[in-house]
């Protein structure tokens, strides 16, 4: 592989591995960050370097496909929560808390920002994945309150105006700004889409900056808890990555569009989770652990994955084939 190529594809993982330890080591840049609320204004910004690279019928297209956003959603709010529990059952820190710190994750929805940089990185349909990620975060109002009670007995309440405002103005506009700018400014981002992805997967490393350095005092002070958390989110990942790998199959979505629902449907969003943390759980010390621990993975993970997915085959066949 020629080290162009190879640097390309390994920088985006090490530079979150690193950011993950900055956090740790040095958390102050990135409890800043979370201070000044650095996400509300760097989602819209990702989102917006996205839609300048998505033609607007794509869009269009992806609204259409009622199928896919509905598998989503039971994906997303239906199998990640037992799937989660079950591995917690058989690998997971035992107790209450930790069973209440997993649900707190699993009750979250799709990532916003990551799961759309990463298809693209991929090459696959990132106007799928952003209209996905949009209907789940959408549902996660009913939703989140929903599982939290089913599986923990207490209902955290979301605020639905609220995240209609934080969609609008983190999602929606800049996705219609860019749209916008798009004809103005096609030829410029064709010629630049290599620094405006790198500048988009730059945010996504700030993400992990920040996640590590809001929960890295509880992550030192029990190691052997985040070991046997971080094995439980990889038995979850993993087990996500592969159930929407075949919904994508069964639903006959293209390659690219599998990639973007496999991404998507796999995810979970750091921010709300650490808020329902927050406001809900502040006493459960290993909440931030199972949320932060699995951004990271997924984040890594999916990040050395996106590049490699129109590879992978399954017998003579491709799983996820461009063309």
């Amino acid at each position: 592989m020629p080290p162009r190529s190879l640097l390309a594809r390994a920088w985006l993982p090490v530079a979150i591995v690193l950011a993950a330890a900055a956090g740790l080591v040095w958390p102050d840049p990135g409890r800043w960050m979370a201070d000044a609320r650095a996400s509300t204004w760097l989602v819209p910004v990702v989102m917006l370097l996205v839609s300048l690279r998505v033609p607007g019928r794509q869009l269009v297209e992806a609204v259409r496909h009622p199928l896919a956003l509905l598998a989503g959603l039971v994906l997303t709010f239906g199998l990640f929560p037992p799937v989660a529990l079950g591995w917690q059952a058989l690998i997971g820190p035992p107790g209450d808390e930790a069973r209440t710190a997993l649900v707190i994750l699993a009750a979250q929805p799709s990532t916003l920002a990551t799961a759309a940089v990463l298809t693209q990185l991929a090459g696959g349909n990132a106007a799928l994945a952003v209209v996905c990620t949009v209907t789940s975060q959408l549902v996660s109002i009913v939703a989140t309150p929903w599982i939290l009670a089913l599986y923990v007995g207490r209902a955290v309440p979301v605020d639905a105006w609220a995240l209609t405002l934080d969609l609008l103005r983190a999602v929606l506009v800049p996705v219609l700004l860019g749209q916008l700018l798009r004809p103005l400014v096609a030829r410029w981002a064709e010629r630049w889409s290599g620094v405006l992805s790198v500048g988009a997967e730059l945010i996504v490393v700030s993400f992990v900056l920040m996640g590590f350095a809001a929960a890295g005092a509880e992550l030192i002070s029990t190691p052997l808890a985040a070991g046997l958390v971080l094995a439980t989110v990889v038995a979850v990942h993993a087990t996500m990555l592969v159930g929407s790998t075949l919904v994508g199959l069964l639903l006959r979505l293209d390659g690219p569009g599998r990639i973007g629902f496999t991404l998507v449907a796999s995810q979970k969003t750091v921010a709300a989770g650490i808020l329902v943390w927050q406001a809900g759980f502040p006493g459960n010390p290993l909440g931030p652990i199972y949320v932060v621990l699995h951004h990271l993975l997924q984040t890594v993970v999916d990040a050395l994955l996106a590049p490699l997915m129109p590879r992978i085959r399954l017998g003579k066949r491709r799983l996820f084939p461009l063309t």
